[in-house]
C-alpha cells in the first residue's frame, strides 16, 4: 500500500439529539492561514450560551501540533482491518517514501 498525503483539520461537530439518537446539523472546520486560531476560538463555545469553554482552544491547538497518536491510531485500525479480511502481512510506504511494516507491536 501506498500511503500519498493526508492531514488533520481540527473541526467542530454539533449534534442533535432526538428520541431516534443524535443527527448531525453542523460541521466546521477550522479555516486556513490567518484564521485558523480564531475560527479555533470561535468553535471553542458552548452552543446554546456562545460561552468559552476554559481551556479547550489551547488543547486543540497543542494537539494540532503533535497529533502522533492519531497516526498511530489510523495504523492499528488499519492493520485490524488487514487482519479482519485474511491479510497476514503488509508493508506501508508512507508519504516520506518510508517502508512500514504493519503490525501490532
Amino acid at each position: 500500500m501506498i500511503q500519498n498525503s493526508g492531514g488533520v483539520v481540527p473541526t467542530a461537530l454539533t449534534f442533535r439529539k432526538s428520541a431516534d439518537g443524535y443527527s448531525l446539523i453542523e460541521y466546521e472546520p477550522a479555516k486556513d492561514g490567518g484564521g485558523f486560531l480564531s475560527s479555533i476560538k470561535e468553535f471553542s463555545t458552548y452552543p446554546e450560551s456562545g460561552e468559552a469553554i476554559s481551556g479547550l482552544a489551547k488543547d486543540i491547538f497543542n494537539h494540532y501540533e503533535d497529533y502522533s497518536d492519531l497516526v498511530e491510531l489510523q495504523l492499528n485500525n488499519l492493520y485490524e482491518h488487514l487482519q479482519r479480511n485474511g491479510m497476514e502481512e503488509a508493508f506501508l510506504i508512507n508519504h516520506q517514501g518510508e517502508t512500514v511494516h504493519l503490525s501490532k507491536e
